[in-house]
């Protein structure tokens, strides 16, 4: 090991120069689906299973802003959302590029996020949930490195994983969707696609070297739009069907 930190500390300036590596656009993600085979022995990464949103009647011609009871909707929105704590895994087996040898890579972790006094409005024809967090605290973080400082031989590999923590400051983050309502299934009809903003302030997670905090904070920003998100939209649909059902007839009300 005496001989590859070294090595490895002189190739940097190296791999820096090197072009950017283009992102991959999967379904709006910053990061790159990588096959475990790109790892040190092929070791395998905790990916997280698929999230199905809660059902929905299909069609729809009432958008929510000319909906009588839309400030109720809003309201309902908001007391559910408040101090609602969402479990959010990283997105294993995706890689953050700086280039093609100098990256990181998610390999598995999860921490708590707390949705305190989210702010619920609707704008324009659609609903925006906004939500700012001083602080998540972030531990037993694992991922992996390129270059991979434990195997001269195949620096182009992901390293076995390691451990990092830390934290998050200042993260603020924004959810719209702009449902339409079907008002004869008494259900929301179709949400509409989502456009969510992740912003964080400052991200500090050790040991890892600071030129990796970009690509850190590109891996949390995308495991955040994807458990956020779902956790935001699957609750807004659940609110809107139920306030809807209340004023149905001839049906009766679902059990939450």
């Amino acid at each position: 090991m005496k001989h590859v930190i070294p090595l490895y500390v002189a190739a940097l300036s190296v791999l820096l120069s090197l072009p950017l590596a283009p992102v991959a656009d999967a379904g709006g993600r910053l990061g790159a689906a990588s096959e475990d085979k790109e790892n040190d022995a092929g070791e395998q990464d905790s990916r997280p299973s698929p999230l199905t949103l809660r059902a929905t009647a299909g069609g729809g011609t009432t958008r929510l802003a000319s909906h009588p009871k839309r400030d109720e909707i809003v309201k309902k929105i908001t007391n559910a959302l408040n101090n609602k704590e969402i479990d959010v895994k990283l997105l294993g087996g995706h890689k953050y590029m700086i280039n093609n040898c100098l990256g990181i890579k998610a390999s598995a972790g999860s921490f708590k996020l707390k949705l305190s006094n989210p702010v619920v409005k609707v704008d324009g024809s659609g609903v925006v949930v906004t939500v700012g967090i001083d602080r998540i605290s972030l531990s037993a973080i694992k991922l992996r490195m390129r270059p991979n400082a434990g195997n001269p031989l195949k620096t182009c590999h992901f390293s076995k994983r390691f451990e990092v923590g830390g934290a998050a400051r200042d993260v603020r983050i924004e959810v719209r969707i702009d449902p339409l309502l079907n008002l004869q299934q008494c259900k929301l009809g179709t949400p509409g696609a989502a456009h969510t903003k992740i912003r964080i302030g400052n991200l500090n997670l050790k040991p890892l070297q600071n030129n990796l905090d970009n690509m850190a904070k590109n891996m949390l920003e995308d495991s955040l739009t994807f458990f956020v998100e779902f956790n935001i939209v699957n609750q807004i649909i659940r609110t809107i069907d139920d306030v809807l059902e209340v004023d149905c007839p001839g049906k009766k009300i679902r059990k939450r």
